[in-house]
């Protein structure tokens, strides 16, 4: 279902909005057109409103509604390549830096790459962890430089990271901000992202302690954080990656989107083996056919 693509294959295969188009349409309608009027299968494409005529009865269907690129006056080779480069860079890539790349206004990259992330987001949500999991909390923001660090730090943003802790190394991650560190919003995380057999350990942290009755969780005495490193190394690489990313490529991100960055840099870490890494690009272009249309208007004043 899903191929390889490399830069070189990427310039050959898309060159024309016509190429774009006909990659979309096997992308929504993997199984084969169908009208939703008649429920035909043979189309033409209509190449310049990117839209399908049924043969039948003429019914036009808009190739783009109901995903993230509805309604956009941008060519899609422009927005495949922006996915290509989101998907396959190492350190992923800003805003500023797509700007750069593909020659848009500001506004637009942001947008575009919040998309994007919101439809890693719904992607990700299909998975649950499973097996060991190893939980942990970190907290992500800040712009000052004193002051308390990690639990309790003021103007920083409790984040829960749970992983997937396999004999050789770490599997699938799950990460999640909370307004605060409680027992509800802990509760309501492990469920969301957790199967029910699933074997949980953290530290003796009293959030934890309280919802050992209630889950599979093992609350474990660690002592010193260099001892909480050994006890919970997977975790603890996961949080290690995650701030070096945000200080690498973002420098900063807002309290605000913040789950969303998050959720890019699950969706990633997650197809980081080579098998998911090479079919990256073909995966996110299809996460970005099944993720419903949304403005720039809904990702400013969406989340609080």
């Amino acid at each position: 279902m899903y191929t390889s693509m490399t830069p070189r294959q990427f310039r050959r295969r898309f060159r024309t909005e016509r190429d774009c188009l006909r990659y979309l349409i096997k992308r929504k309608w993997p199984d084969g057109f169908r009208c939703p009027r008649c429920d035909h299968d043979q189309a033409y494409l209509i190449a310049s409103r990117r839209k399908y005529q049924c043969k039948r009865c003429n019914h036009q269907t808009s190739l783009t509604a109901h995903t993230i690129f509805h309604k956009t006056r941008k060519p899609l080779r422009d927005w495949f390549w922006a996915i290509f480069l989101v998907a396959t860079r190492t350190t992923g890539s800003s805003a500023r830096q797509l700007q750069y790349d593909l020659g848009i206004s500001y506004p637009t990259a942001w947008s575009w790459c919040h998309k994007i992330r919101k439809a890693m987001e719904d992607r990700d949500t299909r998975y649950a962890l499973q097996g060991m999991v190893e939980l942990d909390d970190t907290y992500i923001g800040g712009k000052r430089k004193s002051g308390k660090r990690g639990r309790g730090a003021r103007s920083k943003v409790p984040v829960l990271v749970a992983v997937e802790s396999r004999p050789k190394g770490c599997g699938h991650v799950a990460l999640s901000k909370v307004t605060s560190l409680t027992s509800r919003q802990t509760k309501s995380f492990l469920t969301d992202t957790v199967e029910m057999d699933t074997l949980i350990f953290s530290d003796s942290l009293s959030v934890y302690q309280s919802l050992s009755q209630d889950l599979n969780l093992y609350p474990l005495t660690v002592g010193n954080g260099q001892r909480a490193v050994e006890i919970f190394p997977d975790v603890h690489r996961v949080i290690a990656r995650l701030k070096t990313w945000i200080r690498g490529t973002h420098t900063h991100v807002s309290s605000k989107h913040l789950d969303r960055y998050l959720a890019e840099f699950s969706y990633r870490f997650n197809r980081r083996f080579k098998h998911r890494r090479d079919t990256i690009f073909d995966r996110l272009v299809t996460a970005c056919c099944t993720t419903q249309t949304v403005t720039y208007r809904q990702l400013v004043s969406a989340l609080n």
